[in-house]
């Protein structure tokens, strides 16, 4: 039921479209594209203990009162 104002005569389009299935699916191609290319480019420019080293914690940096 649609309600239209203002005019005599209108004209409603409706169009399908793409489901939410087929977004989710290519954020998800695409994530893991930039994973893929991210990890392959930290490995072969910096190296694998740099790879790891990113997801790891910085040492807590402790002040020593004298």
């Amino acid at each position: 039921m649609f309600t239209l104002y203002d005019s005599t005569k209108a004209k409603l389009n409706i169009y399908q479209v793409a489901s939410v299935t087929f977004d989710l699916l290519l954020l998800l191609v695409l994530g893991s594209y930039l994973i893929t290319l991210f990890t392959f480019l930290v490995i072969t420019t910096r190296g694998l203990d740099d790879l790891i080293s990113l997801f790891r914690r910085p040492p807590s940096r402790k002040v020593k009162t004298a």
